[in-house]
């Protein structure tokens, strides 16, 4: 991921005011979602999120490879 998309993420701690608050109730959604075998939901929440960033900069189809590979992995790794 580039990095300027990177810290456009909601999850990213360094992104300017408030952003360390945000960042920390966006992780802490997700740590619920996992501990109750929802992970698929908290990554349903990145995905969005990285396609809100890729859409933002014109090219809403930059990180389709690389989300398709994530949650092939995952499926493979039985985390979802």
């Amino acid at each position: 991921m580039d990095h300027s998309d990177h810290q456009a993420t909601l999850s990213h701690h360094n992104g300017g005011a408030g952003a360390g608050a945000r960042a920390k109730a966006y992780t802490s959604v997700q740590k619920m979602l996992m501990k109750n075998n929802l992970t698929i939901v908290a990554m349903a929440m990145d995905i969005a999120d990285v396609k809100r960033i890729a859409c933002s900069v014109g090219n809403c189809a930059k990180y389709d490879v690389a989300i398709t590979q994530m949650i092939l992995w995952s499926i493979c790794a039985g985390k979802i």
